[in-house]
């Protein structure tokens, strides 16, 4: 092990935030998150690997890490880091991890769901979410909370979602645009005063 490494591996910190291990020519071979980044990243070196992670430690040359507030901020930050340097173990190591986020349709009754992508539907979305539990559990509650259209929004009886008060209600009566923004708002409130 390079000198180099060695001393910044004697000086981890116990706080959360992303590693980036980096091969001899300076290239990003993978980056990672922690709520500990002691405990991580010498987990790579005091364990004995196998496999991908075995090649992967042979050819980390040096370390970078990234401090943040909070594991949310780092989770946050290691998928921006991801998407733009796309590491190759990173694809090697996490294939088919994707996380949920929750999303407001873009349409004439919007409403709140649960998705695995991102996409340009003028749509807006929450997250990420590394639990889909908790990301269920939040859309439960603010389906409660703050109700949108939860129906097709058909004109005609009112839906049971409409009747238990978890719909705006479409399918009874004419619900506005200002209506539905005003909803939007105050979901919007509630992932901010999540950040704080």
């Amino acid at each position: 092990m390079e000198s180099n490494l060695e001393q910044k591996l004697k000086t981890l910190p116990e706080l959360s935030g992303c590693y980036i291990y980096r091969d001899k020519k300076g290239a990003i071979l993978y980056i990672g998150k922690s709520k500990n980044l002691k405990h991580r990243v010498k987990s790579y070196f005091t364990k004995t690997q196998i496999g991908k992670t075995a090649r992967l430690v042979h050819h980390i040359h040096d370390l970078e890490l990234i401090i943040t507030d909070s594991e949310q901020e780092a989770l946050l930050l290691e998928m921006t880091l991801i998407m733009k340097y796309q590491p190759p173990y990173n694809v090697m190591l996490k294939d088919e991890i994707q996380y949920t986020y929750l999303k407001i349709t873009k349409e004439a009754n919007p409403h709140l769901e649960l998705t695995k992508e991102i996409k340009k539907d003028g749509a807006r979305y929450f997250g990420p979410y590394a639990s889909s539990y908790k990301a269920t559990e939040t859309h439960e509650l603010l389906q409660k909370i703050y109700p949108l259209c939860h129906c097709e929004g058909k004109r005609g009886r009112p839906c049971f979602y409409y009747q238990i008060g978890m719909c705006l209600g479409p399918c009874v009566r004419e619900v506005t645009k200002e209506e539905y923004e005003a909803q939007i708002q105050k979901i919007e409130a509630f992932f901010l005063w999540q950040r704080i």
